[in-house]
């Protein structure tokens, strides 16, 4: 179940909390990390497949894996913005 919270609520309630206030930003900062080493790996594997494409060179068997590998959790992916 998710619940929302107004921003001064959330505010009041933290304010006098500093405890959890800090737990509030490892958990964002912890998470917010994880996406980008997510971001980045999908990039790196994007571009190396790109770069084999425009070279003309087949892709290794582990490239393949792991585009697989990324489409299946993240979707499609869409590399207009490689260009």
């Amino acid at each position: 179940m998710v619940t929302e919270i107004p921003g001064d609520d959330l505010a009041a309630y933290l304010s006098g909390k500093p405890d959890k206030l800090m737990k509030v930003l490892r958990l964002l900062s912890r998470r917010t990390r994880e996406t980008d080493e997510k971001y980045l790996e999908v990039c790196r594997i994007v571009y190396e497949s790109d770069q084999a494409e425009k070279k003309g060179v087949a892709r290794s068997a582990k490239l393949d894996k792991e585009l697989q590998r990324v489409t299946k959790e993240y979707g499609e992916l869409n590399t207009l913005w490689l260009d």
